[in-house]
């Protein structure tokens, strides 16, 4: 599953995992001139596969998640200067088959939520299992911060949903979420200021979805 079916005509694209047979774990967006390579970590006895060009991350928990990746601390360091911009775009596409639990599942996230995000900065796009899409970014230095989402019932399980949130320091945020599945789209906005991707921890892509 491509999330660009034309990446070469994107400008600047420093990251783009596509998980493409035969190159599955591979970041080949390299405008960057870093190829930041994926990994896959298990949980709950359960480890992520690949086929058909998408990512399957199967049945993980909230303290044992199934993940790719993208490791601050690995030979791939994510915390480098190319991803800690002040302006930038960062887009998944992803099904759910079921909810784990009763809280948020995390789709992609950046940091450590409420352990030290005020010192280092968090970013997550999750959803709930009323079917909500949120984005929630904060700031290394904690004065800024954003949380954006959908109405309840927006998608369900099986339904093929795109994320797409911008951001730039000086004007604010943009969130725009597809179902691919139906063709409904939400647009939310913020003139939020301050907001970077100043952070320093590693990308992950996280439990129970196929990308």
């Amino acid at each position: 599953m491509p999330n660009f079916n034309e990446p070469s005509n994107l400008d600047q694209l420093i990251g783009l995992w596509d998980f493409r047979s035969g190159n599955e774990t591979a970041d080949t967006g390299l405008d960057d001139g870093i190829a930041q390579d994926g990994t896959t970590r298990d949980g709950n006895g359960q480890e992520p596969g690949f086929s058909g060009d998408r990512l399957h991350v199967g049945q993980g928990t909230n303290s044992s998640p199934t993940v790719f990746d993208v490791d601050a601390n690995g030979s791939s360091s994510a915390d480098d200067e190319q991803f800690n911009l002040d302006a930038g775009t960062i887009e998944v596409q992803f099904t759910q088959s079921s909810h784990s639990g009763s809280s948020e599942d995390v789709v992609l996230s950046r940091g450590e939520k409420q352990i030290d995000e005020d010192d280092e900065g968090f970013f997550e796009i999750h959803v709930t299992r009323d079917g909500k899409v949120v984005v929630y970014h904060n700031t290394d230095n904690g004065t800024a911060e954003l949380k954006l989402e959908t109405e309840a019932g927006f998608f369900s399980p099986g339904d093929l949903v795109n994320a797409r949130y911008t951001f730039d320091s000086e004007t604010g945020a943009e969130f725009v979420v597809t179902n691919v599945t139906d063709g409904t789209q939400t647009v939310l906005t913020s003139d939020e200021t301050g907001l970077t991707f100043d952070l320093t921890e590693s990308w992950s892509l996280r439990s129970d979805y196929t990308w």
